[in-house]
């Protein structure tokens, strides 16, 4: 992580407390996008409003911090700490844009059963378990999906390769998302049609 101590020095990395053995990281939350530049006109920072982060060490924990927070009053970790409900983990991904203010809100897991799951906004179907329920920080499991190898995310979609080679899709589908041939959302996992198999 990098910390800008000035408008005219440079971001220093500085080493963040109690992670170790750690195999994945990702990015879970919003941030403006305003650089910090100085005089000359070079970024020498990226000012931030709310950018969530998650960690995965080596034991299947995953943690999670917000760096620079603009919230300080939401209960927002400036120190890594460990997110509840989480086991055994083989892979993370966060959703990048959701503008939710706590650190267990917004992304998916792959657990070493090959099974999804999720939290954060579902507004639009993204949690994947057939609801659209908001603000959800216990992780669910997505639906009607298993054997899944792969996992990926974008803010309002999740995705997942099963070990068949398909790939599967669930969120928002206004701009066709899915790849399953409609612009509806979807509250469960479609399949997203015309891909080749390897």
């Amino acid at each position: 992580m990098y910390q800008s101590t000035s408008r005219t020095q440079p971001p220093v990395p500085i080493q963040l407390s109690n992670l170790k053995n750690i195999i994945a990281i990702t990015y879970g939350g919003l941030g403006d996008k305003n650089n910090d530049y100085d005089s000359s006109g070079k970024v020498v920072g990226i000012p931030t409003g709310d950018q969530l982060w998650y960690v995965l060490d080596s034991s299947g924990q995953v943690w999670a911090w917000e760096f620079l927070g603009g919230q300080a009053s939401d209960g927002i970790q400036t120190t890594p700490v460990k997110v509840s409900n989480f086991f055994n983990v083989a892979a993370i991904v966060g959703r990048g844009a959701d503008d939710r203010t706590d650190i267990e809100k917004s992304g998916y897991v792959l657990d070493s059963s090959e099974h999804v799951w999720s939290w954060g906004n579902g507004a639009n179907g993204e949690l994947g378990n057939g609801t659209v329920t908001n603000n959800q920080t216990t992780p669910v499991r997505v639906s009607n999906i298993s054997n899944i190898s792969e996992i990926a995310a974008v803010s309002h979609n999740g995705y997942a390769l099963d070990s068949s080679g398909t790939v599967w899709a669930w969120g928002q589908g206004s701009y066709g998302q899915l790849g399953n041939g409609t612009i509806t959302d979807s509250t469960v996992p479609v399949q997203v049609l015309g891909l080749p198999k390897l």
